[in-house]
């Protein structure tokens, strides 16, 4: 098994993506909470970009996913010579993934809050890998830290140099034998 870029919908793990990781880049997080404004959804912002991204207005649907593709790529490009994937152009590409996100995040993945890294012992003993870019601040390591407290059988390793989206070396690979 090969679990890469390690989330697990925790009501934590959203409002770090959604708010949390503003923090190191705040004109960015600006213009992503500002892009949410209209739709009053008690700060939830997952709950609102989904409904500006279900709008039947596609101006409204274009920008609120432009909107969302532009936090995506900012909290990525960790270093200056960033150059984001190409599909991150294609208006389609943005929305869907955008529609996808926020369609688990507004649902917390259907999952009871921390029920994946609580029954994370489950695995122990099934061969596999996970990986996680170091510099991939929108996963943060406490999810993988958590998930091998849990896996009592899951080894640490620092491999070099990643951020999310894979274009680096550094990874951290935990192998679970």
């Amino acid at each position: 098994m090969v679990l890469y870029s390690i989330a697990t919908t925790t009501a934590q793990e959203i409002d770090w993506m959604t708010r949390g990781v503003g923090m190191f880049f705040p004109e960015a997080w600006e213009r992503f909470r500002d892009g949410a404004a209209a739709v009053d959804c008690g700060g939830n912002l997952a709950e609102a970009y989904h409904h500006l991204l279900m709008s039947p207005d596609p101006a409204v649907r274009d920008k609120a996913a432009r909107c969302w593709a532009d936090w995506e790529m900012a909290i990525v490009a960790v270093h200056s010579n960033h150059k984001p994937h190409p599909r991150w152009e294609n208006a389609s590409f943005r929305l869907g993934f955008a529609r996808l996100v926020t369609h688990y995040w507004r649902h917390k993945g259907w999952l009871e809050d921390g029920i994946l890294i609580r029954n994370a012992g489950l695995l122990s003993g099934i061969p596999g890998i996970l990986i996680h870019g170091r510099l991939d601040i929108g996963g943060p390591l406490i999810t993988i830290a958590m998930f091998t407290s849990m896996c009592k059988l899951a080894r640490g390793s620092l491999l070099r140099g990643s951020q999310r989206g894979g274009k680096s070396t550094q990874v951290l690979g935990l192998s679970l034998f």
